[in-house]
């Protein structure tokens, strides 16, 4: 059964809904079945009552339909910390020099080639598909806060070592 988000009526297919799975034909803010045009004639932003957020904004998305801005940011946030635990654990769960795995948020991804590097994988604002950040990873090591922080010392002490023997140490 699919239900629109709207008018909170029941249709037994998604064609029924009028090809979306959220809203039918009903919603005056629809713009058409994958179109990606913003509707002129309706605000960017409004103030509208969230079940979680209470009286907030609320942007208008590409598709046609109002979504709370904390909801939204809070979706985006939850994405990336499960993209990172998958990336992590991906890597060996664990600091690839001392072990550490105690708190996922002091574990980071230290590039081996700097030459190679496509991305940061920690960057703020980048929310990538899985296999994209996988293929970046691969050019990584996984290390605790204190062990990159080590490595990025020794190198700017002009002592310079290779990755491979820091980790053994």
């Amino acid at each position: 059964m699919y239900k629109c988000k709207y008018c909170e009526k029941e249709f037994e297919t998604k064609e029924q809904l009028g090809g979306h799975s959220i809203w039918c034909k009903e919603n005056p803010n629809r713009i058409g079945s994958g179109s990606k045009k913003w509707r002129d004639d309706l605000p960017k932003v409004i103030m509208k009552d969230c079940d979680k957020h209470g009286y907030t904004e609320y942007i208008l998305r590409k598709d046609g339909v109002y979504r709370c801005k904390k909801c939204a940011a809070d979706a985006v946030q939850k994405r990336r910390k499960k993209l990172k635990e998958e990336l992590v654990a991906y890597k060996g769960g664990k600091c690839e020099r001392c072990g550490y795995d105690e708190c996922i948020a002091a574990l980071e991804f230290h590039h081996i080639n700097p030459d190679e590097k496509e991305f940061g994988i920690a960057t703020t604002g980048v929310t990538r598909s899985l296999e994209t950040l996988k293929k970046e990873a691969d050019k990584c090591v996984l290390l605790c806060c204190n062990c990159h922080r080590k490595y990025h010392w020794l190198l700017d002490c002009g002592d310079p070592i290779d990755i491979e023997t820091f980790l053994k140490q």
